[in-house]
């Protein structure tokens, strides 16, 4: 029978054994990605810079905002200037200064707002005396400054009963003899346009009003 030789590990042997441990390991996913802080740093650098550049990306990329244009149209100041003049000469004043006359409960000089017919004017006068007719009165008119209401009032060739053309309303320009709301009505807008007569014979300026007809009215109507 043979005999079995055993052999002890040499020294030779121990090195071998510790050159091989040392090809065989591996090292661990946190020894892999563990970062030096010197690394650290350097991507702390490049993590900063790409954010900026992402920024300024998104920002130089967004639309720009245009404002559209107005389209509303551009009034110089000459013009604002002509409108205000305009506006000021046919504005309507605030207030009405009016003349009630005649067969009224208390005849006189009344104040009434801008708009006022001649009703109101009726009114504010204390309203016509028990059986007057008001019939040649037109009631509905809107008033204009200054005008003179003739109330039950029949006309005469004396002073105390002639026709303001100054003042008369166009109701009451019309009671007149061949004069009619037509005539009235121009009469009314002469005195408009030229601010008052200043003479009884310009009542021949206004269209309609000839010499036959001025020479029936000249002995009823005064300035």
């Amino acid at each position: 029978m043979p005999a079995l030789l055993l052999r002890l590990p040499s020294a030779s042997d121990a090195s071998l054994l510790e050159v091989s441990e040392e090809e065989t390991y591996a090292p661990t996913l946190r020894e892999r990605i563990a970062l030096s802080p010197r690394n650290l740093v350097g991507l702390a650098v490049i993590l900063f810079f790409a954010l900026l550049f992402a920024a300024w990306l998104f920002f130089s990329g967004s639309p720009e905002v245009v404002s559209a244009p107005s389209t509303r149209p551009q009034i110089s100041s000459e013009s604002l200037a002509g409108l205000t003049s305009t506006e000021m000469a046919t504005e309507i004043p605030a207030e009405l200064v009016v003349d009630v006359s005649g067969k009224v409960l208390h005849p006189g000089v009344y104040h009434l707002s801008a708009g006022a017919r001649a009703e109101d004017a009726l009114l504010a006068a204390g309203g016509a005396l028990p059986g007057v007719d008001l019939s040649s009165i037109n009631r509905a008119e809107v008033l204009t400054d200054g005008t003179q209401i003739l109330v039950g009032v029949t006309l005469s060739g004396s002073n105390g009963g002639l026709l303001s053309l100054n003042h008369a309303s166009s109701s009451e320009l019309d009671a007149l003899p061949g004069v009619g709301p037509v005539l009235a009505g121009r009469i009314v807008a002469w005195r408009k346009a030229h601010g008052r007569f200043t003479s009884i014979d310009q009542l021949r300026d206004v269209s309609g009003v000839g010499d036959a007809k001025f020479a029936d009215l000249k002995s009823l109507i005064r300035l």
